[in-house]
């Protein structure tokens, strides 16, 4: 009887409102903390594409090479200049142009302006002309031209103390 009464009572009305009331709020708080879950994951991802889009635009500093690894460099840069210098061509242009009357007493190649420079004694101002046109039609060397040019009085001997510049054209060596 006991459970009969039990089921013939009429139940409250405030307890059926109140079930549909806590069910619509659990799943109403799932599908927020599903929704909360995915906005995170999405702003963790574009967070990530944002700081790897940095990293991309940001220029890397370029290395400057020191004073002392130019200068090492200019120095490598004159050894090879100086080791592909073709110097036989240039010693026989001159060995060619010389004479009995003409002492060299200094044959300077500048390689980096592609001149030389000469400096000697003649015996006369005519071996020394004819010294300089010699020079003049050798292919190896072009504007040829006294720069210096002085009498020197030695007891009786007289002669001239002369010096010669002469461009080496890049084509020839």
């Amino acid at each position: 009887m006991d459970n009969l009464i039990r089921i013939l009572t009429p139940r409250s009305r405030i307890a059926l409102p109140l079930l549909a009331l806590s069910i619509v709020t659990v799943g109403l708080s799932v599908w927020l903390a599903i929704l909360g879950f995915r906005a995170h994951g999405d702003k963790a991802a574009m967070t990530a594409h944002a700081a790897q889009l940095r990293a991309i635009s940001v220029e890397k500093p370029k290395v400057e090479p020191t004073k002392a690894e130019l200068e090492e460099t200019k120095q490598w840069g004159l050894l090879q200049k100086e080791r592909n210098f073709t110097w036989a061509p240039l010693f026989s242009a001159v060995e060619k142009a010389s004479s009995q009357d003409i002492e060299l007493l200094e044959f300077q190649p500048e390689k980096a302006n592609r001149s030389l420079l000469l400096r000697g004694e003649a015996r006369d101002d005519a071996a020394l002309l004819e010294f300089v046109d010699a020079l003049a039609d050798q292919p190896v060397l072009s504007h040829v031209h006294i720069t210096h040019r002085k009498i020197r009085h030695r007891d009786r001997l007289i002669t001239i103390i002369f010096e010669i510049k002469a461009n080496i054209p890049e084509r020839v060596l």
